[in-house]
């Protein structure tokens, strides 16, 4: 399973680099996330937030890295999880909405470990001008955090 994700990643990374650069844009976002993580065997959740950067390569694809906060040491859980995302997307635009899919690497850095593991994702947005608003989930297959749900802002240059 590993080394099909790791294949289906290279294969979206790889169309960046043969796709059109006409409308290449760069973007900055930031959103709110609550995620859903098992702490020492029950299943709890907690609410972080998000910071990115992405490079929209073609109409339909684009690369992102970015922060996201997902459990706090000051919530009711002694865990203090984040991770930097490193990801690409694939995207429909139909008029000012948008639906995707997103599949990348997080890299967890945890108050007990640190850890890298694949994760993806589906959402959908809205672009009004230079903004754009999306709803997205995000399945991780990490130890303690399972997925997220996020809302974001973000905005193009």
């Amino acid at each position: 399973m590993k080394q099909l994700q790791q294949i289906l990643f290279i294969s979206v990374v790889g169309m960046f680099f043969f796709s059109s650069y006409v409308s290449a844009t760069a973007y900055v976002g930031g959103g709110i996330n609550k995620s859903d993580y098992k702490d020492f065997g029950s299943n709890e959740h907690d609410n972080g937030y998000t910071l990115y950067a992405g490079y929209k390569v073609a109409r339909l694809f684009a690369i992102e890295g970015g922060y996201r906060n997902f459990i706090n040491s000051s919530s009711s859980s002694e865990l203090d999880v984040n991770a930097w995302l490193v990801s690409g997307t694939v995207g429909l635009p139909i008029t000012i909405f948008d639906i995707y899919a997103r599949g990348g690497y997080a890299f967890f850095d945890t108050n007990l470990d640190s850890d890298t593991e694949f994760y993806y994702g589906v959402g959908a947005g809205v672009k009004l001008g230079p903004v754009r608003v999306a709803l997205e989930y995000n399945q991780f297959d990490a130890k303690i955090v399972k997925n997220t749900y996020l809302l974001s802002a973000e905005f193009h240059f």
